[in-house]
């Protein structure tokens, strides 16, 4: 980035995160920080403001909204592993185009571990492939956090993702509207934070793996369909007709296009 103008041609590989420290802090991953939890009003009570104790980065990868229109073009994201992270693992934020995420490993987020925070941008052509994705929103538990996330978008596509996530019996609701959004499904579709998803957009997913921090896979039949309810995922029918565990928080009908 220069003065906010996008980057282009951009390779971010084999780096490894947050593993200085991990063996001595792992123990306080999921960890309940008295008086952290006074979620009732925003910016009233303490809700997370206390530190975890975790040493790691806010996000793995982080790529900002650009002055400029024609955004980040031509980024490439490869064998990158996070012991942890404070917020999301790797978020693209804003016009990004030509993007491949592929071969990383992300765990104990303190938000979505992959998110595509498009907003009204359009971000197309964005592909996130042979992605692991472990605990997410555990470093602030139970408030935030899926494996896989987005916030409009034109065109991206999720190709053999696997998820580990637990089911949550004490999620803490949003204070404005009673959301829940931490650990519901595989996949969540956001319509908030500006997010657009404009006609001819589309979500192509293609293969996933979804288990519990048992490692025992999740199945439609113990999870339950368009809804939330206490521990269990919830899960959608595709735009093509395939069930998919994911979710949408918006009145949008959104192109979802899966293949088992």
């Amino acid at each position: 980035m220069s003065d906010g103008v996008g980057s282009v041609d951009v390779i971010i590989e084999n780096v490894r995160l947050n593993d200085y420290h991990y063996e001595e802090d792992r123990f306080l991953v999921g960890y309940a920080v008295p008086g952290n939890y006074d979620c009732h009003a925003w910016g009233v009570g303490c809700c997370f403001c206390k530190p975890n104790g975790v040493r790691s980065s806010q996000v793995g990868v982080w790529v900002p909204a650009t002055r400029n229109a024609e955004g980040t073009r031509r980024l490439t994201v490869r064998n990158v592993v996070a012991s942890s992270t404070q917020a999301d693992g790797i978020n693209l934020h804003g016009r990004v185009r030509y993007a491949l995420v592929e071969n990383t490993y992300f765990q104990n987020a303190g938000d979505d571990i992959y998110a595509l925070w498009g907003a009204k941008l359009d971000p197309e052509a964005v592909v996130f492939r042979n992605l692991v994705a472990i605990n997410p929103g555990v470093l602030r538990p139970n408030w935030y956090g899926n494996c896989v996330a987005t916030y409009g978008l034109k065109e991206v596509a999720f190709e053999n993702i696997t998820c580990v996530s637990p089911t949550l019996p004490n999620q803490i609701a949003f204070p404005d509207n009673g959301g829940i959004h931490c650990s519901t499904s595989m996949y969540t579709f956001h319509s908030s934070f500006s997010a657009s998803y404009p006609p001819g957009h589309i979500i192509k997913i293609k293969g996933w793996s979804f288990k519990n921090l048992a490692r025992v896979p999740y199945h439609r039949r113990g999870g339950v369909v368009g809804k939330q309810e206490p521990s269990k995922m919830v899960w959608s029918r595709s735009a093509n007709g395939v069930v998919v565990p994911f979710e949408t928080d918006g009145s949008q009908q959104l192109n979802v296009q899966a293949t088992p």
